[in-house]
């Protein structure tokens, strides 16, 4: 059964700068306990563009600055390559369920916030979701700032009959096979379960992320070059059903300084 309904009605995405929010490891004994990420999935309205968005970008900007509220980082990704009706997803990233919490709590008592919402509507219609994230597989690389990066999400319904067990052995094999394809490894993969949804919401999701196109063409390469990537493609095959989409990504706000 394919899912790309699944990836259009809920694509909840986790993007590059994540792993400097969350301190992960490859190892399932250094894995820390699971992110949350709030994402936008979002259509430009007649006449608008990314200019637009980045115009209530600055605004939010300063009026969280106003009101002392610290909100965080935020990114934007565009979609390069996939079948999909909307334009961009905007994503907020939290070290967990109760930091997002704070989060909103914070910004719905703020009146100097109150019209940001409305402010961000104004360029795009989206909409809104929430998911679990967890680290799979990360590589030390340099530190990037603020360089764009390139996403890989797979959107995927689970076969009939897996089951826990099943996906954290798939993502155990992940992490070996990765760890063995030295620096044409993807940077960072982790997965989303998603909290929220409905019916054609995806079982599970996968983003993987790269320096560039490049990259991402060495990474496939390098998987389908080795008897290890072919296993693990077959082991992926007979555990999901998975759509993809490639993303460019940016970040639109930058983390706090002490972050």
């Amino acid at each position: 059964m394919k899912t790309t309904n699944r990836l259009i009605r809920n694509l909840a995405l986790l993007t590059f700068a994540l792993a400097g929010v969350v301190s992960i490891g490859a190892n399932a004994e250094e894995a820390p306990p699971p992110g949350v990420l709030e994402t936008w999935t979002c259509s430009y309205n007649p006449g608008k563009d990314i200019d637009d968005v980045l115009s209530a970008r600055d605004y939010y900007v300063k009026q969280a600055a106003k009101a002392g509220v610290d909100i965080g980082p935020t990114y934007l990704w565009s979609l390069i390559k996939g079948d999909l009706p909307f334009d961009l997803v905007w994503l907020a990233p939290h070290e967990s369920l109760a930091a997002y919490a704070a989060a909103a709590d914070a910004q719905a008592a703020a009146p100097e916030l109150s019209d940001i919402t409305a402010r961000f509507y104004d360029a795009a219609t989206c909409t809104p979701r929430l998911g679990e994230t967890q680290s799979v597989f990360q590589r030390e690389v340099p530190d990037r700032g603020d360089a764009p990066a390139i996403v890989t999400a797979f959107a995927c319904g689970l076969r009939q009959g897996v089951g826990p067990a099943d996906m954290a052995d798939l993502q155990g094999h992940i992490a070996e096979v990765l760890g063995s394809l030295g620096d044409t490894a993807p940077n960072t993969v982790f997965a989303m379960a998603p909290t929220t949804g409905g019916p054609n919401t995806p079982d599970w999701l996968l983003f993987s992320v790269f320096d560039d196109m490049s990259s991402w063409a060495k990474f496939v390469g390098s998987l389908f070059g080795s008897d290890a990537g072919q296993q693990l493609v077959r082991h992926f095959g007979a555990v999901a059903d998975c759509d993809q989409a490639i993303w460019g990504s940016q970040r639109t706000i930058a983390p706090p300084a002490d972050v």
